[in-house]
């Protein structure tokens, strides 16, 4: 990386650790290269996929989260449908995935998780729960127990 005229020369060094989850990587930096911190986590160029298992030949693949659709509670296994119209599964409960939130999937009942940016409209609907349209042409009712956060996602 270039800085003001400088080059920065970075070395990386590889530590494992079985106590460190297993979906993250710690980076350490000295205290003045902080500045550095942004341009170094741009240049790795993440991509948001999930892995999902296809259920006609049980081949494990990648999407992008921005292609998730849809996903339905089942047992240890969830069902993920895309905006194409694909169905496959994904490994965990809804409780696991919550923390796709943070891409805009939020959980609107105890059964389904929705991706937000698939939402056209939302309207009131009885004992304090929301009715949402999407782009597909479905409506959801999302419970009362959820609305709020779905709500201020949707404003």
């Amino acid at each position: 990386m270039v800085n003001e005229g400088r080059l920065l020369m970075i070395y990386l060094e590889f530590k494992w650790d079985l106590k460190q989850a297993i979906d993250k990587a710690t980076i350490t930096l000295h205290p003045d290269n902080k500045k550095y911190a942004s341009k170094i986590t741009r240049s790795f160029n993440f991509k948001d996929q999930v892995e999902v298992i296809n259920p006609k030949n049980e081949r494990r693949l990648k999407i992008d989260i921005s292609q998730i659709y849809l996903i339905e509670a089942m047992d240890h296994l969830s069902k993920l449908y895309t905006v194409n119209n694909q169905v496959y599964y994904i490994r965990g409960r809804l409780k696991d995935l919550e923390k796709l939130a943070l891409k805009n999937l939020m959980r609107i009942n105890n059964s389904t998780i929705l991706n937000m940016d698939q939402v056209t409209e939302f309207k009131k609907a009885t004992y304090a729960r929301i009715e949402v349209h999407t782009k597909n042409a479905e409506s959801f009712i999302v419970s009362r127990h959820y609305a709020k956060k779905v709500k201020e996602g949707l404003i």
